[in-house]
């Protein structure tokens, strides 16, 4: 992992969820080497009977040139990893409204289940510590 990208990545995840512990709702832009992530903490239903707390990836900017490296895998693997060490951490992660078809099939191929309570472009949830013990197990 590109050990600058992993600690920017890793300093404003811990930062922002250290100030979402704060706050029931919290947003903010988040900017890292190479991308740009728009974040909230907050409740979301996820699928009937379920509702979760979420660290949502709302939007996500990568530098072109650098997309197809890996850059929001990595950020998706350390935003699993510092929340489950958070003040207040979330159960899952939850990204939405992807818009990229490419990206919607791989991450249902990683595990991510898609909500159904959403109409417009899909949106993808998956538990914090299901993604840190994949981590650790490969």
């Amino acid at each position: 992992m590109n050990h600058i990208q992993q600690d920017q990545s890793a300093v404003a995840l811990a930062g922002f969820l250290a100030r979402a512990a704060t706050h029931r709702v919290h947003r903010e832009w988040l900017h890292c080497e190479h991308m740009t992530a728009y974040v909230r903490f907050n409740d979301r239903y996820l699928r009937e009977g379920l509702v979760g707390l979420c660290l949502v990836i709302a939007n996500v900017v990568v530098d072109e040139g650098q997309r197809g490296k890996g850059h929001l895998k990595r950020f998706l693997q350390t935003a699993a990893e510092v929340a489950q060490v958070a003040i207040e951490p979330p159960d899952y992660l939850y990204i939405e409204s992807v818009m990229d078809h490419g990206l919607a099939k791989h991450l249902v191929r990683s595990g991510w289940t898609e909500t159904t309570l959403t109409t417009s472009s899909p949106s993808f949830y998956r538990l914090v510590s299901e993604m840190v013990d994949q981590a650790h197990a490969s």
